[in-house]
């Protein structure tokens, strides 16, 4: 018995052509390039502007020992300096981003650490309450998780020291487990793990 596969198939095409034309649509013999009229489709490549970034600042995280400054971004349009510290310190407490991690950058704060700012800054020196994570770093920790927070308020000019409050008492911890009461620190106290100078 003869198959009739190819005059089946050229039926249902002959049937199609005359579907086609009947809604308008010519049948043509070479094909053609289909032309999409121009902004039909939003451009990848411009996003809304609500999304741009705000201010950069850096955040200090470490590496090697010694700080390392990481690009973070305010929320855009005018942030009054109390909001605009206290968000620096939140993106300090949220520890470094998970390519930076695998870079080899570290924090010496505890994912749970909380840094409140309290109050306003007087005479350049902001003041800051550290939560009770910090009770459980040991010196070294301490002395680096100091650190970082005094380089990531000071690189406002508005900040030139800090007062760490823990537990209602001033206190910072220096190098050989010396123990600062009752005064700001400054970055000078932390430049024995100052961010390597470039070339």
């Amino acid at each position: 018995m003869k198959h009739r596969k190819p005059a089946t198939t050229l039926i249902w095409l002959a049937v199609l052509a005359i579907a086609l034309a009947g809604c308008g649509i010519s049948v043509q013999s070479t094909a053609q390039p289909l032309l999409v009229p121009a902004n039909q489709f939003p451009s990848p490549t411009n996003p809304p502007t609500s999304s741009h970034p705000g201010k950069a600042i850096d955040v200090y995280f470490l590496t090697n020992e010694h700080l390392v400054a990481s690009l973070r971004h305010l929320p855009r349009g005018k942030v009054p300096l109390k909001r605009m510290l206290q968000l620096a310190l939140n993106r300090l407490d949220a520890g470094p981003l998970s390519a930076e991690f695998e870079l080899g950058v570290t924090t010496a704060l505890s994912p749970a650490a909380a840094v409140t700012l309290i109050g306003r800054v007087k005479h350049h020196v902001a003041s800051v309450d550290l939560d009770s994570t910090f009770e459980n770093l040991d010196t070294s920790e301490l002395f680096e998780a100091d650190a970082q927070i005094v380089y990531t308020l000071t690189q406002f000019h508005q900040v030139d020291g800090v007062n760490l409050v823990l537990g209602g008492v001033k206190i910072a911890w220096l190098p050989d487990g010396i123990e600062v009461n009752n005064r700001p620190v400054t970055r000078q106290d932390y430049r024995a793990i100052a961010p390597p100078t470039r070339p």
